[in-house]
């Protein structure tokens, strides 16, 4: 039995096939703690548990935050009060802070709870780029309850794919790009949809450190970018070799009638994204000051992490953070350190 519905995509087999190689390589070394902890805390509701983010990228689980997603079957069954039920249901998802006891060491995360029907939603359907952003980059399923389960989220991430592929395709510069390109444009504009403290430089960092990962998800994807395109006048040519004619990358190519037309939507959507991600990151801000315990200090330790900018954190900021936090953040949106 599946427990959610599956993709209204078709995903042609090649990019299921790389989204399950990718999402099935073993996880960093040392996270499992953090995975009983979620699921001594969700128990039989919890369906999944997925990791992304930095810790992923650098393989070191026990000097950083580790970034998690719990997939629940529901709110209710995931809570035992109404309070965190109806917040999660209402702006998904909730964010919470756990640590776990590694030997000697302390592991800490960042979790972000999801329902199965929500984080499917956020893959496929969802205008802002919060979940299928994330999640059409490498990210592990370091758990799944069955096995159906696992399939199931790999649907929900190849759905992912396709949609950040489809999305990011206007904002390419140039009508010739390789899927590195292509891959740094959608990062970019993704960045920009929420108030995130990151350098401009982020998106090609990401990119380097996971070039043959976005090489290999963007030709898997290739037939559904295809379709996607075709339906707006815009034909979209190329070759995925290991490398081009030339010895380099593999490069491709966009025409037709469409093409201006699907750039202008684009900038379009992208920037009714911005807009609309401002005023759900500030939304979601606040709540996670409910749920996230020493949430006002690692806000602030990650903005100066990425920006080199120091907010000012007074006992007063910790004890009432709705009241005192907007003077520093309105000083940081003036200052174009979260953008």
């Amino acid at each position: 039995t599946l427990y959610w519905p599956m993709s209204t995509h078709i995903h042609p087999h090649p990019l299921r096939a790389e989204v399950e190689r990718l999402t099935t390589l073993p996880p960093p070394e040392g996270v499992e703690p953090l995975v009983t902890l979620l699921r001594d805390r969700f128990g039989p509701a919890l369906a999944g548990v997925l990791m992304y983010g930095s810790c992923l990228h650098d393989g070191d689980v026990r000097e950083g935050l580790v970034d998690l997603y719990a997939v629940v079957d529901d709110y209710r069954a995931a809570y035992e009060g109404w309070f965190l039920s109806a917040a999660n249901a209402l702006l998904p998802p909730n964010v919470f802070y756990a640590e776990a006891p590694a030997g000697e060491a302390t592991l800490r995360t960042k979790y972000a709870v999801l329902s199965r029907g929500d984080f499917h939603a956020g893959c496929t359907a969802w205008f802002h780029p919060y979940v299928w952003a994330r999640f059409a980059q490498p990210s592990r399923i370091v758990w799944s309850r069955s096995g159906e389960e696992r399939d199931a989220l790999v649907d929900a991430i190849s759905g992912a794919v396709v949609r950040f592929l489809e999305e990011s395709a206007g904002m390419v510069e140039g009508d010739v790009f390789t899927a590195d390109e292509l891959w740094v444009a959608g990062l970019r504009a993704s960045y920009r949809a929420e108030l995130r403290p990151e350098g401009a430089g982020r998106a090609a960092y990401l990119v380097a450190r996971n070039g043959p990962a976005y090489a290999a998800l963007t030709c898997a994807a290739l037939p559904e970018l295809r379709r996607s395109l075709k339906e707006r006048a815009v034909v979209l040519d190329a070759e995925c070799d290991d490398t081009g004619a030339d010895g380099n990358a593999p490069r491709y190519r966009m025409s037709g009638a469409g093409l201006g037309a699907l750039r202008r939507r684009a900038r379009r959507r992208w920037r009714l994204r911005r807009a609309q991600g401002r005023a759900l990151s500030v939304l979601r801000l606040a709540k996670a000051l409910l749920t996230f315990e020493g949430g006002v200090d690692y806000a602030a330790w990650k903005i100066e992490r990425h920006t080199g900018l120091r907010v000012h954190v007074t006992p007063r900021l910790r004890r009432w953070p709705y009241i005192f936090a907007w003077p520093e953040i309105w000083r940081l949106l003036r200052s174009g350190a979260m953008k």
